[in-house]
């Protein structure tokens, strides 16, 4: 599996490089410190995978994101930052991104996000103390609302889902933080969420959060 490290700290990168190169089906063929030398090296190599952090000068990554699937529309973008947000997450998913974790989720965690994309899975970890998760791209997704979730359930798991706090929600619903918090603590009873990727995964897989 051939990759692409863009990230603007050289030490990352190395570090990175290092623990991928342990593995003799991965191998690092460029890097990029910069939005512009990604996009050149991403022309020049056609990787399979390229890791992409969003944080890096020359201009926007997320920008970026649909020039590199339009330069090389076989490679898969792996977006590694340390924005641990889910509005992050929804906007490289929307910009054409195949997954995202934290920078600090485990080297195992990681190796586990590269693979899943490269088999056309879609990778998610917003935190570096939980699991992430791939979802199989060819599934078929169930209706968004299910017989579960009363309406108002519905838009607070939609508002956590797009990155929300408590307050916004209250403020966004006309309810208290404690009304917000009740509502949150039956999603998790309901339907086991207990994390916020957990509830980005399930608004994602029922159409409720669309990529």
């Amino acid at each position: 599996m051939r990759i692409l490290l863009a990230d603007d700290h050289a030490l990352f990168r190395s570090s990175l490089r290092l623990h991928l190169e342990t593995h003799p089906e991965l191998e690092v063929v460029a890097e990029a410190a910069d939005c512009e030398s990604v996009l050149q090296h991403a022309r020049r190599t056609q990787p399979d995978v390229i890791l992409l952090d969003l944080a890096m000068p020359g201009g926007d990554a997320l920008d970026v994101i649909p020039r590199l699937r339009e330069a090389c529309p076989a490679s898969r973008i792996l977006v590694v930052t340390a924005f641990a947000s889910p509005t992050y997450l929804r906007r490289s998913l929307s910009a054409g991104a195949s997954g995202y974790v934290c920078k600090a989720t485990s080297p195992e965690q990681l190796l586990a996000a590269v693979r899943a994309v490269r088999e056309g899975k879609t990778y998610i970890s917003l935190s570096e103390t939980e699991s992430g998760a791939a979802l199989g791209t060819g599934s078929t997704r169930v209706p968004a609302v299910g017989p579960e979730l009363s309406g108002r359930e519905r838009q607070v798991l939609e508002l956590i889902a797009y990155g929300h706090t408590y307050k916004e929600i209250a403020s966004e619903l006309g309810v208290s933080i404690k009304t917000v918090e009740t509502y949150r603590s039956r999603l998790s009873e309901k339907l086991g969420l207990r994390s916020r990727s957990d509830i980005v995964r399930y608004a994602l897989d029922h159409n409720i959060l669309r990529a």
